[in-house]
């Protein structure tokens, strides 16, 4: 839909200022979320409620709390947030505030019921072809990991397996809070959207469902007709299933390693300068892609040797590996696809702190860092 509207010089003035802030991709998407949220704010004005910016209470209620009467409406649970207590710039409103289901608290480390690494079709030194590597779509690392943890928790109750609806739908329910969350830190610490901790969650904002439905789906698992399980924690293999009319999801003992480790965002406080993963939690994951992913591991290698040679723009990029393409698997690796393998690895990589994208207006440059360069010249494991 194109829609044309008159702007005049001030709010125009204001859309540049936001957008420079690196938090929105385009004018379309920052319209569309003012959109959304004008029509939170008057949904609330609609329903009869006074709406309060800060945390004071209304005289209403200090009236009514004074006379020591209950106000003659109900309201709703109000959350504290302690605003930067110790001038560090932190936020101190921790996950347990939102959902204890991402939280290392309360998992039992010692009774734990594992499943077995899924098949690997790819053997060592083999090539593996980029319609083979892990969906572009299955972008993001902290969401791999909240999910893992998440599935932890539930596997208490029932550490034989937890059917993959149930756990798909619990998991990416308590996502929405978690991704409210994230979205705030991220807009108030100004994180830019390469380093922006909430995409890929879903939050409240969304009111179609289309964002839960599809963390669901990519970061816990979907099934097919065929009854195979699919998504970003089998892809990585740090989970198994239990055939069947509804598979029941399991952890690898992989998948319960990287749950348990600590996480400077689920398990401490998100800041300005917050990183998404601990270097345990990167070196872990490292070593687990390198024997266990194969994948994931040739993806990683030949994007970082092409950057290294070179093609250090999406551009370049994308004319490098389209060089690797063979002949005969031309027709099934699309531009747009090819586009979207390559920027869901990339960004996966960034993640880890393998590369650095560097924006100068519109355009993207990649970076090794010093780990990337460690990475591609260490030996592949052998069988």
């Amino acid at each position: 839909m194109i829609i044309c509207f008159d702007c005049s010089g001030k709010t125009n003035a204001m859309m540049d200022e936001l957008l420079a802030r690196g938090r929105y991709a385009s004018v379309s998407e920052l319209i569309s979320i003012a959109i959304a949220n004008q029509v939170v704010l008057e949904t609330q004005v609609s329903d009869g409620e006074s709406l309060t910016i800060g945390e004071r209470e209304s005289v209403k209620q200090k009236v009514s709390a004074a006379n020591g009467k209950p106000s003659s409406k109900p309201t709703k649970k109000r959350r504290t947030v302690r605003e930067d207590p110790d001038g560090s710039g932190q936020s101190h409103r921790r996950v347990e505030q939102k959902s204890v289901l991402f939280l290392l608290d309360g998992l039992d480390t010692l009774n734990r019921l594992s499943g077995s690494l899924p098949d690997d079709y790819w053997t060592p030194g083999m090539e593996v072809p980029l319609d083979r590597w892990v969906f572009g779509q299955h972008n993001k690392l902290l969401p791999v990991k909240a999910s893992c943890r998440g599935l932890a928790h539930l596997l208490k109750d029932d550490p034989k397996g937890i059917f993959y609806d149930d756990a798909a739908n619990r998991i990416s329910g308590d996502a929405i809070i978690l991704g409210d969350l994230l979205l705030e830190c991220d807009g108030k610490h100004k994180i830019d959207r390469d380093k922006a901790l909430s995409t890929a969650f879903p939050n409240s904002i969304d009111k179609s469902g289309k964002a839960r439905s599809r963390y669901a789906n990519q970061f816990v698992a979907s099934v097919n007709k065929q009854g195979q399980v699919s998504g970003a924690l089998i892809d990585f293999k740090l989970i198994n299933y239990k055939p069947g009319k509804r598979p029941r999801l399991i952890l690898t003992e992989s998948g319960w390693e990287f749950a348990l480790m600590r996480n400077p965002i689920l398990d401490e406080h998100c800041g300005p300068h917050s990183i998404k993963f601990s270097e345990e939690e990167v070196k872990f994951f490292l070593n687990h892609i390198a024997a266990n992913v194969r994948a994931e591991d040739f993806a990683y290698r030949a994007i970082l040797q092409a950057i290294v040679g070179g093609a250090n723009t999406p551009d370049l990029l994308d004319t490098m590996l389209r060089q690797s393409v063979p002949d005969e698997r031309t027709q099934r690796v699309t531009l747009s696809f090819l586009s979207s393998q390559r920027s869901g690895a990339v960004s996966r990589m960034s993640d880890l702190g393998l590369v650095e994208r560097v924006r100068e207006g519109v355009r993207v440059t990649y970076l090794p860092t010093d780990l990337g360069r460690d990475f591609i010249n260490r030996e592949r494991p052998q069988e």
